[in-house]
């Protein structure tokens, strides 16, 4: 590609994007062009292979990398100067990050320092109170699957303590004895306060203090402990992994969470973690 090609090119990026843009398509040609010049690889001879395996090498991966190179063969081939357009089944795909679901350990460490038995002594009663409820939201996450929307459409006639189970959706949940006495716990201290029965069990609407009285799924969507952000979704998450590393199956996880096989299968692909039964 001779100089005087290479001007029209740009002259063409110029005319079809803003600044910016143009800037970092400049930038990744001229990266791919000093790639190819290290390997003696002349422009006009690059191939599909040669691509991909530069696409490949290149970090980090940026679409603007794939963008840039389809845009220069496509030029290329509209002036003749290639009979085949070796860019144009490229795809750029965002590279597959290994995520870590917390173990067993740190869920148990985290949901112990969010208890109302680590709070410090001058926690007082504004922060008491929306801290109990969240330890049993987040006691009820990792012990049932449930999102956030779910727990917060669990009325107490759908709780049932003794038997350790929640319904919700019409599905019957089995909970564990810790996510029951946080609950237990919650609905005591909520009580003593609440001038008129509640419906939901993790609506606070009567208690004396404003953050008792509005509905917890946007401020509970996540905890800090300790400089550490845990999220309902890391707790659900938490939940099926753990529940498929115990040998659950695949529908049994399906059923209790009340997800489908696609989203449950997407779920553990992201932890690198195969479906039970796959």
């Amino acid at each position: 590609m001779d100089d005087e090609l290479e001007v029209a090119w740009q002259k063409s990026v110029v005319t079809n994007g803003p600044p910016s843009l143009i800037e970092r398509y400049l930038r990744e040609v001229s990266r791919f062009r000093g790639w190819l010049s290290a390997r003696h690889i002349g422009l006009l001879t690059v191939n599909r292979d040669t691509i991909e395996q530069y696409v490949l090498e290149r970090e980090p991966r940026e679409a603007a990398t794939v963008a840039s190179i389809k845009s220069l063969f496509r030029f290329l081939l509209a002036n003749s100067e290639i009979a085949v357009d070796p860019a144009e089944h490229i795809r750029w795909r965002k590279p597959v990050l290994q995520r870590k679901a917390l173990d067993e350990t740190s869920v148990h460490g985290f949901l112990d320092q969010l208890s109302p038995w680590h709070c410090a002594d001058d926690f007082g009663p504004k922060q008491y109170f929306p801290r109990v409820r969240a330890w049993a939201m987040a006691e009820l996450a990792y012990s049932s699957g449930m999102s956030t929307e779910e727990l917060v459409k669990i009325g107490l006639k759908d709780t049932d303590l003794p038997r350790l189970s929640v319904t919700v959706d019409n599905r019957l949940v089995p909970i564990t004895p810790r996510a029951r006495t946080a609950i237990s716990y919650w609905l005591l201290i909520r009580n003593a306060l609440l001038d008129v029965p509640a419906r939901f069990l993790f609506h606070g609407r009567g208690l004396p203090h404003a953050a008792m009285t509005q509905r917890p799924s946007a401020d509970f969507r996540f905890f800090e402990i300790a400089g550490r952000r845990y999220t309902m979704v890391e707790l659900r998450h938490a939940y099926i992994v753990h529940a498929a590393d115990r040998g659950l199956s695949l529908a049994n996880i399906c059923r209790l969470t009340g997800l489908g096989v696609a989203q449950v299968e997407s779920i553990l692909k992201e932890y690198l973690i195969d479906a039970p039964g796959s």
